[in-house]
């Protein structure tokens, strides 16, 4: 894998886990 491959993947793994740390807050919260 190239540098921006692995850039691309570890930005895509940051997101989802935002994502399910924004939902699960939501769920908290709601």
């Amino acid at each position: 894998l190239n540098k921006v491959w692995v850039k691309f993947i570890k930005l895509t793994n940051l997101v989802q886990t935002i994502r399910l740390f924004r939902n699960r807050k939501d769920i908290l919260e709601g």
